[in-house]
């Protein structure tokens, strides 16, 4: 993973999506995820297990930022300046 997306919002409040990090690697995948198991709810959860869910991204959690077709080149850099005059309100990994 190579790009860090935030939301921020600027002083009236309105959210907005930028590049904080590209061309990093900022995060590497784990080797076993070829054997995550189905989430379910009454499922015990065991230590370095991957679970897994289905075609997330259709259901009434999925954030439409993430149904989006993406491209890190749509989004503007994240400012240094910035962090003296806002605060990040959530990180989206890609």
């Amino acid at each position: 993973m190579k790009c860090l997306i935030v939301k921020v919002k600027d002083r009236k409040r309105t959210p907005t999506y930028k590049k904080m990090i590209s061309g990093k690697d900022i995060y590497s995948f784990p080797s076993n995820l070829d054997d995550a198991i189905e989430y379910s709810p009454s499922t015990l959860h065991e230590e370095n297990e991957w679970y897994m869910i289905t075609s997330f991204s259709k259901t009434k959690f999925c954030i439409e930022f993430l149904k989006e077709d993406f491209s890190s080149v749509n989004y503007e850099k994240l400012s240094r300046s910035w962090f003296c005059q806002y605060h990040l309100t959530h990180f989206i990994r890609t």
